[in-house]
């Protein structure tokens, strides 16, 4: 008995280890970027925080979220 396989089929047995190390690597860029901005967040300035239309209190609370946090 043969057996073949279907070509969308094939295509994610083979895209699963390409698709795979993109995967974490998008996931560990977005923690980064994550944890860059919180820290970026936590230091703004009075001023700045006013322009970006938030409280001290909202930054604080953002800015203490852990990186794989939304």
């Amino acid at each position: 008995m043969r057996v073949s396989l279907d070509g969308s089929v094939l295509l994610r047995l083979v895209g699963l280890p390409v698709r795979l190390p993109v995967n974490v690597a998008a996931k560990l860029w977005t923690w980064g970027h994550n944890a860059r901005s919180r820290q970026v967040l936590r230091n703004l300035p009075p001023y700045l925080m006013d322009d970006v239309g938030l409280t001290r209190a909202q930054a604080e609370a953002e800015s203490l979220k852990r990186f794989w946090m939304k």
